[in-house]
């Protein structure tokens, strides 16, 4: 038997939900966009503090829609501990460099 998917947790509308948000975020002009441009960059995910790595189905929903791809390093629900001074990295997301800040934001103001 496999595993069930963690993103089958979610209410069927989180996808219509974080569309809203990114229309809510950026509805029209987007000067911070046009001063870091679209060129390709790589972000990674650290975790500084101790605890459970949940949430990741709506994560990379939040950046796929921002066109970008997001590389796992943990699973769901795995313990992360990282040690003083040396945080856990978690995840690497390619993409946009417009579209990494744009869905950093989004999770940072509805998360």
């Amino acid at each position: 038997m496999s595993s069930p998917d963690l993103a089958d947790l979610l209410p069927s509308s989180y996808k219509s939900l974080i569309t809203s948000w990114l229309a809510e975020d950026c509805p029209s002009l987007d000067p911070g966009g046009y001063v870091v441009g679209s060129s390709p960059r790589t972000a990674t995910l650290f975790a500084k503090s101790k605890g459970i790595l949940a949430g990741l189905p709506f994560f990379t929903e939040v950046f796929t829609q921002c066109g970008c791809t997001v590389a796992w390093h943990l699973s769901e629900g795995a313990t992360v501990a990282p040690t003083s001074g040396n945080p856990v990295r978690v995840a690497t997301v390619s993409g946009p460099t417009r579209q990494l800040l744009l869905g950093e934001q989004i999770g940072r103001a509805h998360v």
